[in-house]
């Protein structure tokens, strides 16, 4: 989980030249948080997701797909 986040913030910064406005959680290595301003980033262990569900508050959201690679 801590090495996604970081590869995201990463590739990010170097791609887009963008840095996060703040990051949570990366201590604890079970969830973390990038805010990019208009863009949130949220990674979490698969407990951690069930255990807040917020695929239950952001239900009705439009999905974004992810490009592989």
């Amino acid at each position: 989980m801590t090495a996604l986040a970081q590869y995201i913030e990463e590739t990010l910064k170097k791609e887009e030249g963008i840095r996060p406005l703040g990051v949570e959680g990366l201590r604890d290595g079970r969830w973390a948080l990038l805010d990019y301003g208009d863009l949130v980033v949220h990674v979490f262990q698969s407990a951690v997701r069930e255990f807040y569900n917020f695929d239950r508050l952001w239900g009705a959201a439009p999905e974004v797909p992810v490009p592989e690679g």
